[in-house]
């Protein structure tokens, strides 16, 4: 990880999220990465490029990973 700590990241949450479970969280984290994390242990926490990220969440919006 960089200099950002897990504990001064603000996190961000779709609010169709918000009283359900199985969500993630992302936020910036510098230098044009993503953190991405789920909604269980906060250590767990994945670091995207920013072009992946958007990449990946275009993707979703288009249905690429809905299951048949």
């Amino acid at each position: 990880m960089n200099s950002q700590s897990a504990s001064t990241i603000r996190w961000r949450r779709s609010a169709r999220c918000a009283h359900t479970s199985g969500c993630v969280d992302i936020a910036p984290f510098g230098g044009g990465l993503v953190a991405v994390r789920d909604d269980g242990p906060e250590d767990e926490i994945l670091i995207f490029a920013g072009t992946e990220w958007r990449r990946f969440a275009g993707d979703v919006k288009k249905g690429r990973y809905d299951l048949p």
